[in-house]
């Protein structure tokens, strides 16, 4: 037997392309072409002038009152030294020693009573 005769090979049509497009913008061309910023408003300028302002009442605030601010929290000397504005001559890292009770102006520790009858006897 005898394989059947293949047909013929036609050609087939090729499809049409579409006629080439103007350029299609991209997602990101797109955002940027539509980008428009307006002028600051008044209120913007205003927000932020204010915020300047309490800004800067905060910080004149905290140098002013630097001392009442580092008897009530000794850490915050540690700070204020090292932006070099700490109150008084010394500008050290070291926290101030306590202040002692039973202490006259000279600097000499005067005897409690206690502490008295504590030795002498």
């Amino acid at each position: 037997v005898e394989p059947a005769p293949h047909p013929a090979p036609t050609a087939t049509p090729v499809p049409e392309l579409p006629p080439p497009q103007a350029h299609v913008p991209t997602a990101m061309e797109r955002l940027m072409s539509a980008a428009y910023h307006p002028p600051p408003s008044m209120a913007l300028r205003l927000a932020w002038a204010g915020s300047v302002a309490v800004l800067m009442v905060l910080v004149g605030g905290l140098y002013a009152q630097r001392g009442a601010l580092i008897e009530l929290w000794r850490p915050s000397l540690r700070l204020y030294a090292a932006l070099g504005v700490a109150p008084g001559a010394e500008s050290s890292h070291r926290m101030p020693e306590p202040k002692q009770e039973g202490t006259d102006h000279g600097g000499q520790t005067q005897q409690q009573p206690a502490d008295r009858d504590r030795r002498t006897h």
